[in-house]
């Protein structure tokens, strides 16, 4: 569009001839083109920077992965070994009413606390060594002879059927009484036939039980069920204790092993980040 039919049209005619000329769009472009490359120029020295600090965070990613191992298994060590110590101060306990009331090597004396709605073994003790060897089992809250004592205070039962002599009326007998299954039956190793249970009470609240069994029929009488629950009674605040202490290092280790498994997951993107370099 020429200038001499431009000037005196308007201001929308003036528009339209600046955007029509090419002379006029050359010059204007011209610094456009500049200003675009500087700011292009600066974009890439900026992302050549972050690129670079990434590569040097990488770097450390390797000794950052073994610090985070060393320290995790630094605590997993620590935890077992406190754990240790205090089903160690639990079974020393157990010893001692085993000698207050002189049980035979029949009898087991165990330490169960209730937590995240099942029994768990805290420790056990016996005069047996093959009946004091402790597991990792846990058993359901509406089950066995603990479930019993747990939910009404005290338990006893001396008619158990012996399994050493009638196996199979003994399976019958706790199938029926205690609602086992037969896969369940089998996992237990000492097939006893006399049990005496005392639920372990914190403020009205029950939180665990002490089991007493033995291989022996009609091993408990009276007077031995009397002696066990006044020496219950009397180490009350200690059987709380024990079992408020085993409840928090089964919580701890579970959220030990919770934050294990996410340290994982952290240190394998860690390193993955780090063999992309």
């Amino acid at each position: 569009m020429a200038w001499g039919k431009v000037e005196g049209n308007g201001v929308a005619e003036f528009i339209a001839y600046i955007l029509t000329n090419p002379v006029i769009a050359l010059f204007v472009s011209i610094p456009l083109l500049i200003v675009s490359e500087v700011v292009s120029n600066r974009r890439k020295k900026d992302l050549e920077k972050k690129n670079k600090d990434l590569e040097r965070e990488n770097d450390s990613v390797p000794p950052l992965k073994e610090k985070i191992d060393k320290s995790q298994e630094d605590l997993q060590a620590l935890k077992s070994d406190m754990c240790q110590l205090h089903q160690s101060h639990v079974r020393t306990w157990l010893k001692g009413i085993f000698k207050q009331i002189e049980f035979d090597t029949y009898v087991r004396a165990s330490v169960y606390y209730e937590n995240s709605d099942s029994f768990s073994l805290l420790a056990r003790y016996s005069l047996n060594p093959a009946l004091a060897k402790s597991h990792k089992q846990k058993f359901q809250l509406n089950q066995g002879v603990i479930s019993q004592a747990w939910q009404h205070g005290e338990h006893l039962d001396n008619k158990s059927p012996s399994y050493d002599s009638t196996p199979k009326e003994y399976t019958a007998y706790m199938l029926s009484k205690y609602k086992y299954t037969e896969e369940q039956l089998e996992k237990i190793n000492m097939k006893s036939c006399t049990f005496f249970g005392l639920s372990i009470t914190q403020a009205d609240e029950n939180i665990g039980v002490v089991l007493f069994e033995s291989l022996m029929e009609n091993a408990f009488s009276e007077e031995i069920v009397c002696k066990i629950k006044d020496y219950c009674h009397h180490f009350e605040s200690h059987l709380c204790s024990f079992v408020r202490d085993g409840i928090g290092y089964d919580q701890s280790i579970s959220v030990q092993k919770s934050a294990a498994v996410f340290n994982d997951v952290n240190a394998g993107i860690l390193e993955e980040l780090g063999g992309k370099k």
